[in-house]
């Protein structure tokens, strides 16, 4: 069977799997493992003489991700926000979304030691708090390293696409922050965090209308956009910002924040190269359609064929069913005969049958 653990070189004593006897291949499914987590697995054999182990391997779990439908919203100081906006919140314009992942919850120091190694927070003792004290800097790299480990191309949020999701997306209810009018019971800012003077464990409070959590306080978080003032009032699609700056905005308030910076338009900013422990981020990802080939056909008889294709990308997200189509027309589609051959990445099989013969 297979061994495996947080720690390297998992034993018997560590989490296992059990998968038959004698020699040859086997393969195992592990269970139970939690998200953006680093584990460490072997493969075991174990006869009279005793048991063995095979050479180590490491993967890194993704993320947990909130698919956020595209739309267009208003985006800066809309009619909820008035009299506690700023200048730079304004003028409210109209920006259209395509659909994208977004953290569920703020990226936390148990996260960011599995992929970096170490941890770099200022508040020490909470494995589920958010990471704090990194820079935009930091964050980057640790994207690259985590985009390495899993195959996934993470980034950060645009501004546009964390105010989007901070407010609900399509289910938004128009709240003043991110899943209520009230700030005590979605987020931690300095009226309920003032006993213990830190950041909180993630997940605690409401979360908002895609179930995200944390958008309002506990830490502000890095978006990919550099600030640059003020808004334009035109109406954009998938705006990213200005092309440079100084300074990179940070969104969301923190746990030392008043009430209004943690309103879902509420900007600031931060030198790029220096983190602080009322900083961390969150994670997003794109979405695009899946690629994949098809094989030639194979085994034809007059009433059978075996086919088969490869998905080679899952564009960002699970691919949940994959197979053939085919028809006695070009260009087949899911509205023809279809075969269902599983989901995920990879190659697959898939049998032809109920063929008329002499037939293309």
């Amino acid at each position: 069977g297979i061994v495996w653990s947080t720690s390297p070189n998992p034993t018997l004593t560590s989490g296992l799997t059990s998968n038959g006897t004698g020699t040859g291949l086997y393969s195992s499914s592990l269970s139970g493992l939690l998200p953006g987590t680093k584990y460490y697995i072997r493969a075991y054999a174990t006869n009279a003489v005793g048991t063995t182990y095979g050479n180590q391997v490491s993967f890194t779990t993704p993320i947990s991700m909130t698919l956020v439908q595209g739309g267009t919203f208003t985006m800066g100081c809309t009619p909820e926000q008035v009299g506690d906006c700023d200048g730079d919140e304004s003028a409210a314009h109209s920006v259209t979304l395509s659909s994208y992942y977004i953290g569920k919850y703020e990226v936390t120091q148990a996260e960011w030691l599995a992929v970096m190694g170490s941890n770099p927070g200022y508040f020490t003792g909470c494995s589920d708090c958010p990471i704090e004290n990194v820079s935009y800097t930091d964050v980057q790299n640790f994207i690259a390293q985590l985009n390495i480990q899993t195959g996934y191309d993470y980034r950060l949020p645009t501004e546009a696409e964390w105010e989007y999701a901070a407010r609900g997306g399509q289910e938004s209810e128009g709240y003043k922050y991110a899943g209520g009018d009230g700030p005590d019971s979605i987020g931690w800012y300095i009226d309920n965090t003032s006993a213990f003077a830190r950041t909180a464990s993630i997940g605690q409070k409401t979360p908002n209308e895609l179930d995200l959590y944390d958008m309002s306080g506990n830490v502000w978080e890095w978006v990919s956009d550099w600030y640059g003032g003020s808004y334009d009032a035109t109406a954009v699609t998938n705006p990213t910002g200005q092309p440079s700056g100084t300074n990179r905005v940070i969104r969301g308030g923190s746990w030392f924040s008043l009430a209004e910076d943690l309103r879902v338009s509420e900007r600031n900013n931060q030198d790029p190269t220096t983190g602080s422990n009322r900083i961390g981020f969150r994670l997003a990802r794109s979405v695009s359609a899946p690629v994949v080939e098809t094989f030639s056909v194979t085994g034809i008889t007059d009433s059978s064929a075996m086919g088969g294709g490869n998905v080679l990308t899952d564009g960002g997200s699970l691919v949940t069913a994959r197979g053939l189509v085919w028809s006695t027309t070009s260009m087949p589609t899911i509205l023809d005969n279809y075969s269902e051959d599983g989901s995920g990445l990879g190659a697959f099989e898939s049998v032809i049958d109920s063929l008329d013969p002499g037939t293309t």
